[in-house]
């Protein structure tokens, strides 16, 4: 709680990107039509972004920052994003509170997660069965 009255005004360090907070997880959004002219802005809001958090004693890990870019059009592959001349690794699957998005927001990443996390639990039941089974069978049980 304390953390997040701490960090709580860095969204207020740029009136250009939009910022949702959770926990110490930190989003920042931008919208525009030119990309090349968003890459930029962007990178000039990240690096007064940045000096806030030398100010306030904190430090940004670049290797665990990235962007993405949502667009149903094709995008460039050598899009450039930097916080103090650092490029950011330029992604196209993020999890977000859980949910695993892509840059052309469809579901096909999430669905192949739930997908592997079920069929860890089955794999876990059916390997469980036998112990169940062997326990049924050597004791008396009763359903109601």
């Amino acid at each position: 709680m304390l953390f997040i009255l701490y960090v709580n005004d860095m969204c207020n360090v740029s009136e250009l990107l939009k910022c949702i907070l959770f926990a110490d997880d930190t989003n920042l959004f931008y919208t525009g039509k030119n990309i090349d002219d968003m890459c930029n802005i962007v990178s000039h809001e990240l690096d007064k972004l940045n000096v806030w958090f030398m100010v306030n004693k904190l430090s940004l890990n670049i290797k665990k920052t990235n962007f993405m870019i949502f667009s149903k059009k094709r995008v460039k592959n050598d899009l450039r994003i930097a916080i103090d001349n650092h490029n950011l690794e330029k992604v196209e699957v993020i999890q977000f509170l859980g949910v695993y998005i892509d840059s052309k927001l469809n579901w096909n990443e999430h669905i192949a997660h739930i997908k592997r996390k079920i069929a860890i639990s089955l794999s876990v039941l059916y390997r469980v069965k036998r112990i169940v089974i062997n326990r049924l069978c050597t004791h008396y049980t009763v359903l109601l």
